[in-house]
């Protein structure tokens, strides 16, 4: 669009010149113009069309600063869905709980995210909300904020109900770590100065330190005053991680929020981040949504949801007892182990045996291919199997998350659902060749154990009586 509003006047007056000068000439010729006019009408011609070829040059640089202007505009003038009465409070320091009361919630009119939650969460306790995708986790962090109000029930904080404070109020006393945090295109200091603008430079220096980044800035030329480069480009995944937990500890919350906080990173980088926020919630209020259990393990209250609703709660230890829900998932997460570097990945035998097309294979046989397993590091938005392409190979997410989406007929893609660590898809790749029947993205880095079906053919040569009782359970 811009070539064309650029190159549209200029080839306009290139044909407007060339119909000018050919009449100029016939008109000379047959004596209506002298030489010298014809001249000084392709002068002032050159002129012209200099000048409005320099405002064509800038014409697609307005139209598209018109169009950003149009939408900063439009999110100024928007209205806010959430506002505070007239009557609103100021809420104090937390002290004692927050608390939910029957909520029920529903982001549209025809589904409920939340049904009947209730739960107490006492202050300067680590609480994590886990459970599968789509279960209403982030919905819980997201009324606590008041970033949306209970359809019905109530949210309260000491008793008091947080519609009845103001939101400024309420957000003074909380800090929100997202998955990936933005960093602006100006000095780390001035990006860690947005959790208060008004802290000085050793306040700052202090929040850095808490958060393990100080070493880290001051190796830099400019130290403090780097460029962050646009959206952080400059810093890796858990230096940005960490500049944003100082940007949230430099406002000093009583309530620190983790909304999958450490999901995108590395192992490594993930193990030393949660390490970190382990010891700065020490007399804070932390709630954690998470679907990677291992580091909740020390928390002192994990709620499961299922459905909308908290179906569990407690310690891990008592969790694991109930075998229900949480044991299920703390099972289907467990049995591998990353390399420090995260480059390699064991597997148990028992971990092997709960997928349902390996369960029956003899414990020998099952033993010899664990070896058989690849480890497949995968970066951030990119397809591991796409639609159509022919299958050939099993998958076992060990850490990450995908989005699986299949094609429409009209081009389009429909998202069906996200798998997350201790999935797997593809197993009917180790039987045959056919085609996969939805596309797989990774959400973030992630980490697989892949199985190839040359491998697993091998493995079913030496066990004729498996083969058979496979083409049983999944015929063709």
């Amino acid at each position: 669009m811009g070539n064309l509003t650029q190159r549209t006047p200029s080839l306009g007056l290139s044909l407007f010149s060339v119909v000018a000068i050919s009449a100029g000439a016939l008109m000379a010729f047959h004596g209506y113009l002298t030489p010298g006019e014809l001249v000084a009408m392709q002068g002032v011609l050159l002129g012209l069309s200099q000048s409005i070829s320099d405002v064509a040059d800038c014409y697609p640089q307005l139209v598209q600063a018109a169009a950003g202007m149009q939408r900063i505009d439009d999110i100024l003038l928007e209205v806010p869905q959430i506002n505070d009465s007239s009557t609103a409070d100021v809420m104090p320091r937390p002290s004692r709980q927050i608390e939910f009361r029957g909520v029920n919630f529903g982001y549209t009119d025809e589904k409920l995210n939340l049904l009947d939650v209730s739960f107490r969460v006492p202050v300067n306790t680590l609480n994590a909300f886990v459970g599968p995708s789509g279960s209403g986790k982030s919905t819980i962090l997201n009324l606590v904020t008041r970033f949306y109000e209970a359809g019905s029930g109530t949210v309260t904080i000491d008793d008091v109900d947080v519609r009845s404070v103001t939101q400024l109020s309420l957000r003074s006393h909380m800090s929100v770590v997202f998955q990936e945090s933005f960093l602006f295109n100006t000095s780390v200091r001035e990006n860690i100065r947005v959790g208060r603008p008004e802290a000085t430079d050793s306040e700052v220096e202090a929040a850095a330190r808490a958060a393990e980044i100080h070493d880290i800035v001051l190796a830099m030329p400019q130290g403090y005053d780097t460029l962050a480069g646009e959206r952080g480009s400059r810093f890796s995944g858990g230096q940005r991680q960490r500049i944003a937990i100082a940007r949230a500890l430099l406002r000093d919350p009583a309530i620190l929020v983790l909304d999958e906080a450490t999901s995108a990173l590395d192992p490594v980088t993930e193990d030393q981040i949660n390490e970190t926020l382990l010891r700065l919630a020490k007399g804070r209020t932390v709630l954690s949504v998470t679907h990677r259990l291992s580091p909740v393990a020390q928390y002192d209250r994990i709620f499961v949801l299922k459905d909308g609703r908290v179906v569990e709660q407690g310690p891990h230890a008592e969790l694991l007892q109930q075998n229900g829900v949480y044991a299920g998932l703390w099972n289907k997460q467990s049995g591998f182990t990353i390399s420090k570097e995260g480059d390699h990945v064991d597997v148990t035998v028992e971990r092997l045996r709960a997928i349902p097309i390996l369960s029956k294979l003899d414990p020998d046989l099952l033993k010899d291919l664990v070896s058989d397993f690849i480890t497949d590091r995968i970066p951030h938005d990119r397809i591991v199997v796409q639609q159509g392409d022919l299958a050939d190979k099993f998958y076992i997410i060990v850490r990450g998350q995908v989005g699986v989406s299949i094609r429409n007929d009209d081009g389009t893609e429909r998202k069906l659902t996200t798998l997350q660590d201790g999935d797997y898809f593809g197993e009917i790749a180790l039987l045959r060749t056919v085609p996969r029947t939805a596309t797989v993205r990774t959400n973030g880095e992630c980490i697989f154990l892949t199985l190839p079906r040359e491998k697993f053919s091998k493995l079913l040569e030496r066990a004729p009586e498996f083969r058979e009782l496979l083409s049983r359970d999944y015929p063709a």
